[in-house]
């Protein structure tokens, strides 16, 4: 009662952050809580302090010192973080397995010369020496993630024949398990914040660990383990960072809760993040276009306007320079037509192959 004026947090263990506003502040274990405020947000590290005020917010360790951060700016949107018309999230999740599933194995099947499909290669997942070399492969996770790791269990010693030991976290962290350096870890958590799998992921670091692997997602920005991010929903990060001008546009003259955006506008503001992103690990993404208004209806949903063949080439082109000069391997791209969005490479009555021509022409140049 003496501080009125102010909210002392502390992070310890569990994640924490700080939402930067207009005269208001914000603290919350996670972004989306706050999405709808601002996109500005502090991630606070193990055993940092945040003394938050209307008008500006302090940091500082433990100790009392001052900490200066720079904070990050979210790019992704809440249809991210929502149910998408199901009762609740699992139910999501199980409807999405299929498609999860499929998503991941098709790119990377490899054929031999008769198209026969041969093997499945995940070669970003850096499946190097780390693997060669290990006798044991260790999983571990908490509740329905644990179940998960079960099932991985199955499949490791039935077709890459290695010996899998499954933990539940909360017994691993305790138990002062038995590491070797060689050992394959594998975290797995759906949420990113459950505290136990997360001290067991600190543990095996500590133990030296060469091959950590986390599947799920993480808000324990102090953690990094995997080798790379990828930037994967281009679109997305292009609209969610539309000019105040764009924005009032959308609202005043599109239709019910159809929203238009411009093509060229989210290209450059993919290749101003990937300028950005040069010295991250970070996998670049480019897209053809979009439009879901066939799935949702032609007066709903979102649609990129100013498209074409010859645009699409100028900007792949400018990426694929950028991720060169960054020594990035790849670059993906987000076109799939599943749900009749728009952003399929495949030949149609509208462009023909001028699309696919567009990115062997971007190739070509990369090349030369």
């Amino acid at each position: 009662k003496n501080y009125p004026d102010r909210i002392i947090a502390a992070r310890k263990e569990s994640p924490l952050i700080v939402g930067l506003g207009q005269g208001e502040n914000y603290i919350a274990s996670d972004v989306p809580a706050i999405l709808e405020h601002t996109r500005d947000v502090y991630y606070l590290g193990e055993r940092e302090l945040a003394v938050l005020y209307t008008d500006h917010v302090d940091l500082f360790n433990f100790d009392g010192e001052k900490i200066i951060k720079q904070p990050s700016h979210v790019e992704w949107d809440m249809d991210a973080a929502t149910k998408g018309g199901y009762e609740h999230f699992m139910i999501k999740e199980i409807h999405e397995q299929p498609k999860g599933l499929i998503d991941t194995m098709r790119p990377r099947i490899v054929k031999d010369g008769t198209g026969k499909p041969t093997d499945v290669y995940f070669e970003e997942n850096n499946m190097d020496d780390a693997w060669k070399n290990a006798d044991r492969v260790v999983i571990t996770a908490c509740g329905t993630a644990y179940h998960a790791g079960v099932v991985a269990k199955y499949a490791f010693e039935k077709i890459a024949r290695m010996k899998v030991d499954v933990d539940v976290a909360s017994e691993f962290r305790y138990r002062d398990p038995i590491l070797d350096k060689k050992d394959i870890f594998i975290v797995i958590s759906q949420s990113g914040e459950t505290a136990d799998t997360l001290s067991a992921l600190r543990l095996a670091k500590e133990n030296g660990l060469p091959g950590i692997y986390t599947i799920g997602q993480t808000n324990q920005h102090d953690i990094r383990c995997t080798a790379y991010q990828f930037d994967y929903q281009p679109p997305r990060a292009g609209w969610t960072n539309l000019s105040f001008y764009d924005k009032v546009r959308n609202k005043l003259f599109s239709t019910n809760s159809r929203f238009e955006y411009d093509y060229d506008t989210i290209w450059k503001n993919i290749l101003r993040h990937a300028l950005k992103d040069m010295d991250k690990d970070v996998f670049y993404s480019g897209f053809v276009s979009y439009d879901d208004t066939p799935r949702r209806g032609r007066d709903k949903g979102r649609i990129v306007l100013g498209a074409s063949p010859e645009k699409y080439e100028r900007y792949l082109k400018e990426l694929l320079e950028i991720s060169d000069r960054a020594g990035k391997e790849y670059v993906f791209l987000t076109a799939w037509n599943e749900w009749g969005e728009g952003a399929y490479l495949e030949p149609d009555s509208e462009c023909g192959f001028s699309y696919l021509e567009a990115t062997a022409s971007a190739l070509k140049m990369k090349s030369e």
